[in-house]
């Protein structure tokens, strides 16, 4: 920008920024060659010191052949022809191919002469330092390769500086600059390729978030699963009638929900403790839905109950139930009163016993009375409920009625 400043606008012709790009195509290739030819000359003295560090070794006696320095010179022009050929034609044109393949078949019969002029001494050669001695040759082989390139890139360059001496002095300037600046391009185009620069992160390397939140995604559906798996295996509970069947082998005579029980107002719960848990006595009218109730859900399932249970036994005058259950407070008083109401309507005499009293360890409250809403009488309705005495001697009931 500055030469274009003072100088104003200078256009170079066509055949001189063709032959700048190959100039500094050529710097930019023979960078690369002497950082190879450093590398190899590396290679040569790390062999030549691990070399003189092996001891008790007999030295090889080195017969040279007379087709080894033939052969590097030979190797040596076919590196500058391919020099010159990659001026005038593509990497994949036939001239180019045939050449390096020239040159890769020169290498090879150079490396086995090198070999072959390995010879032993009386007392044979270690294999480790015969090895070390091979790389050291090979090393030598591609020092002499990449100083021949070197040579034959330096003669092309200084055959296209030759060129520009033709120019006028201000395009000169211009094509100079032009060409450091290609130079300087593909220099550092070349070094960014093998050394990348230490950069500051832009985001945090950890933690991750996104990573983070989408295995703790998985992770947690994958427990929700497992648990809900556990649950499903570890639940034994009874969920269906057929359930019931299979797990009891008797048939199920009917489902009743599960009703509240109508509190009258100022009624309250009192807890006495006994000999068993705390028991807790309420005072409340339990509703005779199979008698008062006619289009109730619950009052149905009473009256398919009471119909199960007629057909159930129907060769036999006189019957007797009894209901009963595995724990207390599981509807044994609201079922026999329901199920006796619902056979009263049928015209049949129920006499309902409630007989429950100290069979285990705790009493269990008599709760017939709690369906007339008064004391204990004959009968209630078509229907009679007899509680059981304060301290009954067994636990026994029986609810007997006729056709």
């Amino acid at each position: 920008m500055a030469f274009r400043d003072s100088h104003g606008d200078v256009s170079l012709a066509q055949e001189t920024t063709l032959n700048l790009q190959k100039m500094a195509d050529l710097q930019a290739q023979l960078v690369d060659v002497r950082l190879q030819r450093d590398t190899a000359e590396s290679r040569i003295a790390a062999a030549r010191g691990r070399l003189a560090s092996q001891a008790k070794v007999t030295p090889t006696q080195w017969m040279p052949s007379p087709l080894i320095a033939s052969l590097q010179d030979q190797l040596a022009r076919l590196e500058i022809d391919l020099t010159g050929l990659r001026h005038q034609f593509t990497e994949k044109a036939p001239a180019v191919l045939v050449t390096r393949a020239k040159i890769e078949e020169t290498k090879q019969r150079l490396n086995a002469e090198l070999a072959q002029s390995l010879r032993p001494g009386a007392y044979g050669v270690d294999p480790i330092y015969q090895q070390l001695d091979t790389e050291m040759a090979e090393s030598q082989v591609t020092l002499a390769t990449l100083k021949s390139r070197e040579r034959a890139m330096q003669d092309a360059i200084a055959a296209y500086e030759r060129r520009m001496r033709g120019v006028p002095l201000r395009e000169v300037d211009l094509a100079r600059l032009t060409r450091d600046e290609k130079e300087f391009e593909q220099i550092y185009l070349l070094l960014s390729d093998r050394y990348e620069q230490a950069r500051a992160p832009t985001a945090p390397v950890k933690p991750r978030r996104q990573m983070n939140t989408l295995f703790g995604g998985m992770l947690g559906l994958m427990v929700g699963v497992a648990g809900a798996f556990l649950a499903e295996q570890l639940d034994d509970t009874v969920k269906s009638a057929e359930e019931v069947e299979r797990v009891l082998g008797a048939p199920v005579l009917g489902a009743i929900p599960i009703v509240g029980v109508a509190r009258p107002p100022g009624a309250r719960e009192t807890g006495t403790k006994t000999d068993g848990p705390q028991h807790k006595e309420e005072t409340a009218v339990l509703p005779l839905l199979a008698a008062n109730d006619r289009r109730s859900p619950t009052a149905e399932a009473y009256r398919a109950l009471r119909t199960h249970v007629l057909f159930s036994i129907p060769d036999v005058e006189r019957k007797r139930l009894l209901v009963t259950s595995a724990l207390p407070r599981e509807g044994k008083s609201t079922i026999s009163a329901n199920l006796a109401a619902a056979i009263a309507r049928t015209d049949r005499r129920v006499w309902l016993v409630d007989a429950r009293g100290w069979p285990l360890c705790w009493p269990v409250r008599p709760r017939s009375t709690a369906w007339c809403g008064r004391p204990a009488s004959p009968t209630c309705g078509t229907w009679g409920a007899v509680p059981s005495p304060p301290t009954p001697p067994n636990c026994w009931a029986r609810s007997v009625w006729r056709a």
